[in-house]
């Protein structure tokens, strides 16, 4: 049985699916948190009927068992011979499950995203002992543990004593430190995506995070200035090329211990000033051409702190001037402030190791980056249905009829 975490989240969803479709002698343990508006089960049963939507979701269900959960507790909040029944019967792990706010800090993060690898990390002990071999492990990690450097990392770097720019990139490199601590008792791979954003194909997305703060705040008229460098290396990757390489790699036989970085590259970057050009030709093909344009505003090239304070200052000058604008609108600036060392400087991803082992290289963004901001304004960034007017394949189909 293959014990799974964050199936809920905007990259788990996407690969239990494929795990789901390209293992189908498998069976599947999801760990679930239920929320207050719906219990487990419900939720996921949401999340295959969004991932599955051309299929009968009904005949997966037999091959998936609903673990009520919480990451954050010992054991899961299980009891001792639930958890030991568990354990009897893991033999491979998919940690996804993270808390990836940038806005956190490493107090906030440790929670979820230590303290819960350490849990996920017991129950692979408590697995190898019981069967009296290392336990399949799978990590789920990021590119950004190499920290606030401009150098350009390899895939298994992790420098713990370097600076971090926020609690998330900490606390992940934190619980990969746990993880490697525990490589006795694994067979361990850690794959590090660089910045998801949707579906190369289709544009789709659940999560409007990182990339989408600037390029929201652009088309609603809310971003006087960028603060930023235009042409900062920005690695931005697509969630299916994060999903579909994670189901190869984790397929491959391998070495006991292997590092995965799932990004764009060195040399196949964005910058920030391409995402909002990208963002601006969306809008006007998604106003006919006609409905007045949209301008980049000047980048303001500061350092970091200089910068942080402009935002912070832009954002108070802005909330004085446009009280027309609801309170969703005033978080979206505050939360541009997380995005700004990312569109300053970067480090650089070495990925020949992976395009080795997968045999190909993950689409640069200036080929769907449109796309990307076309789905966000067909869906009004979420709060919409979305079509598919296109008539675009899911993955599901991709994978199947490929």
């Amino acid at each position: 049985m293959i014990f799974f975490t964050g199936s809920t989240g905007f990259l788990g969803r996407e690969l239990i699916g494929r795990l789901l479709v390209s293992r189908p002698d498998q069976e599947f343990a999801l760990l679930v948190r239920s929320s207050k508006r719906e219990p487990a089960v419900k939720r996921v049963e949401t999340i295959l009927q969004s991932a599955m939507r051309s299929a009968d979701t009904r005949q997966w269900k037999g091959r998936i068992r609903i673990i009520e959960g919480d990451l954050s507790r010992n054991r899961f909040g299980l009891s001792e011979s639930q958890f030991a029944d568990l354990a009897r019967e893991t033999r491979e792990i998919f940690h996804c499950a993270a808390s990836t706010s940038l806005a956190q800090t490493l107090h906030a993060a440790w929670k979820t995203n230590v303290a819960g690898t350490d849990h996920v990390i017991d129950l692979a002990k408590n697995a190898a002992e019981l069967q009296g071999s290392r336990i399949a492990f799978h990590h789920i990690s990021t590119a950004y543990v190499a920290g606030d450097t401009k150098d350009t990392v390899q895939p298994s770097y992790l420098y713990l004593k370097g600076l971090f720019r926020n609690g998330y990139e900490e606390s992940k490199a934190r619980a990969e430190e746990h993880v490697l601590a525990a490589r006795e008792y694994l067979k361990l791979k850690i794959y590090r995506p660089s910045m998801i954003v949707g579906d190369s194909v289709t544009g789709e997305t659940s999560a409007f995070n990182v990339i989408y703060i600037p390029a929201r705040l652009l088309v609603q008229g809310l971003l006087n200035v960028v603060p930023g460098i235009p042409h900062t290396p920005f690695d931005v990757v697509p969630v299916d090329y994060v999903a579909d390489g994670i189901t190869k790699l984790s397929a491959r036989d391998g070495n006991p211990e292997e590092f995965f970085h799932l990004c764009s590259g060195v040399g196949r970057e964005t910058t920030p000033k391409e995402i909002l050009n990208l963002a601006v030709q969306a809008l006007q093909n998604y106003r006919k051409h006609g409905a007045g344009s949209v301008v980049i505003p000047p980048f303001v090239p500061l350092d970091v702190p200089q910068i942080m304070d402009l935002a912070s200052m832009a954002f108070e000058e802005t909330k004085k001037n446009i009280g027309k604008f609801v309170r969703g609108d005033f978080q979206l600036i505050r939360r541009l402030r997380c995005m700004v060392p990312y569109m300053t400087s970067n480090p650089r991803f070495a990925v020949d190791g992976t395009q080795v082992a997968l045999g190909n290289l993950s689409p640069q963004f200036s080929n769907y980056g449109e796309r990307i901001f076309s789905y966000c304004l067909d869906t009004n960034w979420g709060r919409s249905q979305w079509t598919n007017p296109q008539g675009y394949l899911n993955w599901r189909e991709r994978l199947v009829h490929k």
